[in-house]
């Protein structure tokens, strides 16, 4: 795909319970894969081996989608963004509607776990948009985050989003 991604490789323990957030703006002139709404992330918790457990190589389950992304597309002519969530099978939870050409604010409150104790909780602007539980870590190690734009190789045109303000922090 199309990366510009800022990568944070935040050190945390499975249980414990960290909070992200963020400020982004996609201008209004930036382009969109509307009608098509092919993958298109600007948000991703992503696997990575675990040196500890002997993992060394990015193996084949570490190629897997990650367990966490927020995905951007335009539905019903309003950009807005889906958390998918969880391990194995992904469903996208309700669509998250945001504006352009403002700062928008997103806080994931996760506690990261391999059993159903795993929970999400997502905010825009303040307000809470989804919330999911179960398991939503693919090895015992951290997963990192990566913000910014990350797309299908067959979406053309120039796109950019404006970020700011990134916070993470331990709070259990």
């Amino acid at each position: 795909g199309t990366r510009a991604e800022i990568a944070v490789d935040y050190p945390f323990a499975e249980g414990d319970t960290v909070r992200y957030a963020w400020r982004f703006r996609l201008p209004a002139g930036a382009a969109s894969d509307a009608p098509k709404n092919r993958w298109w992330l600007m948000g991703q918790w992503h696997v990575q081996p675990d040196k500890r457990a002997g993992e060394t190589t990015w193996e084949a389950r570490h190629a897997l989608s990650p367990p966490m992304m927020l995905g951007y597309g335009v539905l019903d002519g309003k950009d807005a963004l889906v958390l998918s969530y969880g391990v194995e099978a992904k469903p996208l939870l309700p669509t998250i509607p945001f504006a352009r050409g403002v700062w928008n604010r997103i806080e994931a409150e996760i506690t990261w776990s391999r059993s159903p104790a795993g929970r999400a909780t997502i905010l825009l602007n303040g307000t809470q948009v989804a919330v999911a539980s179960g398991p939503n870590m693919q090895n015992g190690y951290q997963h990192n985050l990566k913000i910014g734009q990350y797309r299908h190789p067959e979406i053309a045109g120039e796109s950019w989003i404006d970020l700011a303000g990134l916070e993470i922090r331990t709070i259990r």
